[in-house]
């Protein structure tokens, strides 16, 4: 729906739990493969050749002590979760299946202590919205912390919407709201205009739908982004950008997507109907590969493209929708998010690995990066 088409919010429940018993898993040293890991998006540590892992539900946490200091402390050393190369900065809190947790050591790094923050917030949208840290870091960007004031202003503009009877087929007016209606609060209003809006019914589905789109997940695919409100009700979501910080700045890196070295990409276009289109002549650009997009620095928005070309298995250039903020998608989003898109017409092929060019008038050389495709 919209240029930002999550509905992410988290539903306020009265009388929430209190944080459980921290909880305590056993960390276990191991050499990670040779290339099996590489620096995220913004820094470059050099990775020791042994890390940390700890077993959280199904998740394998990864944990890199970069100046050896025989600590782990939050911003200076590495985290990962197995299965994705990325190595990212060491959070303080995670958002994770079983809630959000602050991350402690014990023991010389014998153990890992876990203690779930006292959301107010429904636990099922909670489990939900931690899909976000794992889609965040196969971008090869830090994961987001959930906001309770942003989820509940999430929440508030769901509540607008379903009040007011606005669902998927109404397209960009899911994003707004008309003071002296059913719902109507500043707050809404602001969170249906910035968030992204969804209707797949569960709200770890709305994440997967908009990280595969092209517009909406350049919006939680922010490097700045460090919070994020979630929202939901009767099969409405919302996501809501909150609060920035560490790569705040304007970005001067391009922040490309997919990653350098990302591994499983995607083959196709999300299953849902992108407003606007980035793919003009399709169906909100149903049944196109999945996207690409360049993050570019204020200083090349106005820049000319000089090439944007995805390269297939066989080195040939992929047809493809390109847009850029000089030449947007669509005249309903005229910035085209900051960001230069590509979406190949076609889904790409299982299992191979594209190469990726791309330069702007102003650029001195040219950017390079790969990737590869998942078995399906």
């Amino acid at each position: 729906m919209g240029p930002s088409h999550v509905l992410l919010f988290a539903l306020v429940v009265q009388g929430a739990p209190a944080a459980e018993d921290p909880l305590e898993v056993a960390l276990t040293a191991f050499e990670p493969s040779p290339g099996a890991f590489r620096a995220g998006y913004g820094w470059t540590p050099k990775l020791p050749r042994r890390a940390l892992r700890a077993t959280v539900g199904d998740d394998v946490l990864v944990f890199f002590d970069l100046d050896g200091d025989k600590r782990l402390t939050a911003g200076e050393d590495g985290f990962a979760l197995e299965g994705i190369p990325f190595v990212v900065p060491l959070p303080e809190v995670l958002l994770l299946p079983r809630g959000q947790c602050t991350l402690a050591f014990a023991g010389r790094l014998q153990e890992l202590v876990l203690t779930r923050e006292a959301l107010e917030l429904d636990p099922e949208l909670v489990q939900d919205a931690a899909r976000l840290t794992r889609l965040r870091l196969r971008s090869a960007l830090p994961p987001l912390v959930l906001d309770e004031q942003a989820s509940a202003d999430a929440r508030a503009h769901c509540d607008y919407m379903i009040l007011n009877g606005l669902d998927a087929r109404m397209g960009l007016l899911v994003h707004r709201q008309e003071p002296g209606k059913p719902g109507y609060s500043a707050a809404g209003r602001d969170a249906g205009l910035r968030g992204n809006v969804g209707f797949m019914g569960h709200y770890a589905n709305d994440l997967w739908c908009w990280w595969s789109m092209a517009f909406h997940a350049a919006t939680m695919l922010d490097p700045g982004l460090e919070s994020f409100g979630a929202g939901q009700r009767d099969g409405a979501a919302v996501f809501l950008p909150a609060r920035r910080g560490r790569f705040a700045a304007a970005v001067e890196t391009p922040y490309v997507r997919p990653p350098d070295g990302a591994i499983d990409v995607p083959l196709y276009f999300s299953p849902a109907q992108e407003i606007p289109n980035p793919a003009p002549g399709t169906n909100g650009g149903f049944g196109c590969g999945f996207p690409l997009f360049v993050r570019l620095p204020a200083r090349l928005h106005a820049a000319e493209l000089m090439r944007f070309e995805l390269l297939g298995p066989d080195g040939k250039p992929v047809p493809a929708f390109v847009s850029t903020p000089h030449e947007p998608a669509s005249p309903e989003l005229a910035g085209n998010k900051g960001c230069a898109f590509l979406v190949p017409k076609r889904p790409l092929q299982r299992r191979q690995r594209y190469d990726v060019v791309f330069r702007m008038q102003g650029m001195k050389t040219e950017l390079t990066w790969s990737f590869t495709t998942a078995a399906n």
